[in-house]
């Protein structure tokens, strides 16, 4: 988190982009099926971010459910993209595993070129 923060600070202001997105339905995972359960779907959903990120994207997990990816690309484009995959990826995760039914992704895509702190580019 601290390395994606960094990484953040570093692209403030330039034409880059950044990809936030929130578990849907993962309470529901952990009250039903334990945080086993639950750790295995944020594992899932972790090493799905880094198949469908760049390498030069930085991926991190911001806290509880909560991640994002920051893409250092000038193309909107290049984020609707990654968000894309990202969404097939997480409801092909979540059809995979019968715990994991119902888990979907809320997904918001920010430029950063306007951006004057970590703070005000995550809100």
């Amino acid at each position: 988190r601290r390395f994606f923060a960094q990484a953040l600070e570093k692209a403030l202001g330039r034409d880059a982009w950044l990809l936030v997105m929130d578990l849907d339905g993962f309470k529901r995972i952990n009250d039903t099926h334990g945080h086993e359960a639950g750790d295995a779907a944020l594992r899932a959903v972790a090493t799905a971010l880094r198949g469908c990120a760049r390498d030069t994207d930085v991926v991190a997990r911001l806290g509880g459910d909560e991640f994002a990816v920051l893409l250092p690309h000038p193309k909107q484009a290049a984020g609707e993209h990654v968000g894309a995959r990202v969404l097939a990826e997480v409801h092909a995760i979540a059809d995979a595993d019968p715990r994991f039914a119902g888990m979907g992704v809320s997904l918001g895509l920010a430029r950063l070129d306007q951006a004057h702190s970590v703070d005000e580019a995550l809100s």
